[in-house]
Protein backbone atom coordinates (compact mmCIF):
# COMPACT_ATOMS: atom_id res chain seq x y z
CA UNK A 1 0.00 0.00 0.00
CA UNK A 2 1.18 3.46 -0.86
CA UNK A 3 1.60 6.20 1.40
CA UNK A 4 -0.05 9.09 0.80
CA UNK A 5 1.69 13.17 1.45
CA UNK A 6 -0.20 14.63 3.88
CA UNK A 7 -0.04 18.38 3.45
CA UNK A 8 -0.74 20.46 6.64
CA UNK A 9 -1.55 23.73 6.15
CA UNK A 10 -1.00 26.64 9.37
CA UNK A 11 -4.92 26.71 10.12
CA UNK A 12 -4.45 23.00 10.92
CA UNK A 13 -0.92 23.66 13.32
CA UNK A 14 -2.96 26.38 14.73
CA UNK A 15 -5.90 24.30 15.97
CA UNK A 16 -4.04 21.28 16.87
CA UNK A 17 -0.53 21.82 17.34
CA UNK A 18 -0.16 17.87 17.39
CA UNK A 19 -1.65 17.29 14.13
CA UNK A 20 1.21 15.83 12.85
CA UNK A 21 0.96 12.83 15.48
CA UNK A 22 -2.34 11.77 14.45
CA UNK A 23 -0.66 11.00 10.62
CA UNK A 24 1.94 8.46 12.01
CA UNK A 25 1.86 6.16 8.85
CA UNK A 26 1.33 8.56 6.51
CA UNK A 27 4.13 11.41 4.94
CA UNK A 28 3.44 14.62 6.45
CA UNK A 29 4.92 17.99 4.74
CA UNK A 30 4.93 21.14 6.11
CA UNK A 31 5.74 23.97 3.62
CA UNK A 32 7.66 26.68 4.89
CA UNK A 33 5.51 29.33 4.72
CA UNK A 34 3.43 27.38 6.97
CA UNK A 35 6.31 27.11 9.82
CA UNK A 36 7.19 31.20 9.12
CA UNK A 37 3.61 31.92 9.49
CA UNK A 38 3.53 29.77 12.72
CA UNK A 39 6.67 31.36 14.55
CA UNK A 40 4.53 34.93 13.57
CA UNK A 41 1.84 33.97 15.64
CA UNK A 42 4.42 32.78 18.04
CA UNK A 43 5.73 36.74 18.38
CA UNK A 44 2.45 38.16 18.43
CA UNK A 45 1.17 39.62 21.75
Amino acid sequence: MKKRVIVLDTNVLLHDPESPLNFANENVVIPIQVVEEVDRFKRDP
